[in-house]
This record gives structure tokens, sequence and C-alpha cells, in this order.
């Protein structure tokens, strides 16, 4: 099993770098850059809103919620992380939209959430991920 150590305080968010050369992805908490409401704690919801949008125009990095992918609603009770989005999909890659799914893992988990769910209005699809049992 892959183990996490936990090196930083309340969530911010993430964003994302595009390695081109070794093809991939990494996820930078917003802690760590400029991004974020400072020492302040947000919610669940609101780190996701603050991730929809880089602060930096020439920022190295970008926002794992990506153009054409629109968060709609957000919940965390009990547990139990909500996350609709509509997608469009002539504009989001398969890729982008594994980055968002990754990136919600990443913030629900901060958040001690036991699972998440990702509810596509647009496939009118959803998908579960558990992360611990209760």
């Amino acid at each position: 099993p892959i183990v996490v150590a936990d090196e930083r305080g309340r969530s911010k968010g993430y964003y994302t770098l595009y390695d081109k050369e070794g093809k991939q992805t990494w996820f930078i908490p917003a802690g760590e850059l400029d991004e974020g409401a400072g020492g302040e704690d947000l919610s669940f919801q609101e780190t996701i809103e603050m991730m929809q949008t880089v602060g930096q125009e020439d920022a190295f990095y970008a926002s794992a919620i990506t153009e054409g992918l629109e968060v709609k609603e957000v919940s965390l009770e009990d547990g139990v992380a909500i996350v609709h989005y509509t997608m469009d999909e002539e504009e989001v890659s398969a890729s982008d939209r594994i980055v968002f799914e990754n990136a919600m893992q990443l913030v629900a988990l901060d958040f001690d959430a036991t699972e998440l769910q990702l509810v596509n209005e647009t496939k009118r699809q959803s998908k579960t991920f558990p992360f611990k049992e209760q």
C-alpha cells in the first residue's frame, strides 16, 4: 500500500503541472503556491471553488478544473463528498477528466472523506471512489 505522510495543514486545493517530457501530470498543493486564502481554513466547497481559477496570469501551473468542465454543486456530509459537474465533451479530453477526478479525490481525502461521488450531469453518470471503511 502507498502511505502518504500528512506534512501540511488544512487543504487549500491542488493545481497541476504537466511534464511534457515525462508525459505526467503533477499535483501541487495550493498552500505551496501563492494561491488560496492565505492562512484561512476553507470549507470543502470553498476549496473547490478556489481551484477553478489561477490567480497569476503567467503561472507555471494550471487549474485541475480545465476549460469545458464546470462544477455545479459540492457537498460533504457524514464523510461522503459529492461533486456534481458538467462537461463539454468536445473540449474536455479523457486525460483532462482523469486529472479532474484525481484532483477531486485528493481534496476529498484532505477533508477526511470516506468516499467521493462524482456526478457527471452531462452524461448522467455517477462514479464512486471509496477511500476507507467506516
